[in-house]
Protein backbone atom coordinates (compact mmCIF):
# COMPACT_ATOMS: atom_id res chain seq x y z
CA UNK A 1 0.00 0.00 0.00
CA UNK A 2 1.57 3.46 -1.14
CA UNK A 3 1.41 5.64 2.02
CA UNK A 4 0.25 9.26 1.42
CA UNK A 5 2.08 12.44 2.51
CA UNK A 6 1.10 16.08 3.07
CA UNK A 7 2.69 19.14 3.72
CA UNK A 8 6.05 18.49 2.67
CA UNK A 9 7.96 21.39 1.96
CA UNK A 10 9.99 20.73 -1.30
CA UNK A 11 7.70 22.91 -3.28
CA UNK A 12 7.91 25.92 -0.35
CA UNK A 13 11.34 25.15 -0.92
CA UNK A 14 12.04 25.87 -4.32
CA UNK A 15 9.45 28.75 -4.73
CA UNK A 16 11.61 30.64 -2.33
CA UNK A 17 14.96 29.63 -4.17
CA UNK A 18 16.24 27.12 -2.23
CA UNK A 19 18.61 25.15 -4.35
CA UNK A 20 17.09 21.91 -3.82
CA UNK A 21 18.48 18.57 -5.35
CA UNK A 22 17.12 15.08 -5.46
CA UNK A 23 19.74 12.41 -4.82
CA UNK A 24 20.33 8.90 -3.68
CA UNK A 25 22.35 7.57 -1.27
CA UNK A 26 24.61 4.06 -1.36
CA UNK A 27 22.03 2.50 -3.61
CA UNK A 28 23.16 -1.00 -2.09
CA UNK A 29 21.77 0.49 1.43
CA UNK A 30 19.26 2.09 1.01
CA UNK A 31 17.71 0.11 -2.20
CA UNK A 32 16.31 3.23 -3.50
CA UNK A 33 17.66 4.42 -7.18
CA UNK A 34 17.32 7.83 -8.10
CA UNK A 35 14.71 7.48 -10.40
CA UNK A 36 12.85 5.76 -6.70
CA UNK A 37 13.77 8.79 -5.36
CA UNK A 38 12.24 11.57 -8.11
CA UNK A 39 8.96 9.16 -7.65
CA UNK A 40 8.75 9.41 -4.03
CA UNK A 41 9.16 13.23 -4.31
CA UNK A 42 6.47 13.32 -6.49
CA UNK A 43 4.44 11.32 -4.55
CA UNK A 44 4.75 13.50 -1.45
CA UNK A 45 4.22 17.07 -3.10
CA UNK A 46 1.40 15.90 -5.51
CA UNK A 47 1.95 19.63 -6.79
CA UNK A 48 5.25 19.37 -7.77
CA UNK A 49 5.45 20.58 -11.57
CA UNK A 50 7.60 19.64 -14.74
CA UNK A 51 9.21 23.03 -14.58
CA UNK A 52 9.81 22.58 -11.11
CA UNK A 53 11.06 19.08 -11.46
CA UNK A 54 13.54 20.51 -14.26
CA UNK A 55 14.62 23.21 -12.07
CA UNK A 56 15.91 20.10 -9.52
CA UNK A 57 17.71 18.68 -12.13
CA UNK A 58 19.41 21.80 -12.84
CA UNK A 59 20.25 22.30 -9.27
CA UNK A 60 22.09 19.12 -9.68
CA UNK A 61 24.49 20.25 -11.57
CA UNK A 62 24.85 23.61 -10.44
CA UNK A 63 25.68 21.90 -6.99
CA UNK A 64 27.78 19.30 -8.55
CA UNK A 65 31.00 18.04 -6.90
CA UNK A 66 32.80 18.53 -10.12
CA UNK A 67 35.39 20.94 -12.36
CA UNK A 68 33.87 24.49 -13.10
CA UNK A 69 34.29 23.85 -16.62
CA UNK A 70 32.94 20.15 -17.00
CA UNK A 71 29.82 21.85 -14.80
CA UNK A 72 29.32 24.73 -17.23
CA UNK A 73 29.63 22.92 -20.30
CA UNK A 74 26.82 20.18 -18.57
CA UNK A 75 24.68 23.13 -17.89
CA UNK A 76 24.85 24.66 -21.26
CA UNK A 77 23.75 20.88 -22.77
CA UNK A 78 20.85 20.56 -20.28
CA UNK A 79 19.85 24.35 -21.18
CA UNK A 80 20.19 23.84 -24.67
CA UNK A 81 17.97 20.56 -24.84
CA UNK A 82 15.44 21.34 -22.10
CA UNK A 83 15.03 24.50 -24.74
CA UNK A 84 14.76 21.96 -27.90
CA UNK A 85 12.22 19.96 -26.45
CA UNK A 86 10.06 23.11 -24.77
CA UNK A 87 10.37 24.67 -28.16
CA UNK A 88 9.29 21.63 -29.97
CA UNK A 89 6.71 20.38 -27.76
CA UNK A 90 4.99 24.46 -27.95
CA UNK A 91 5.85 25.19 -31.74
CA UNK A 92 5.01 21.94 -33.42
CA UNK A 93 4.66 22.27 -37.23
CA UNK A 94 0.89 21.89 -38.65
Amino acid sequence: MDRVYTNYPLTDYLQKGAAVTINTYKIGISKASLTDNFILAAKMNPILTRMEVLQVIRNVLEQAFIDVSLRNILIRMYNTKIFEIIYTSVFQPI
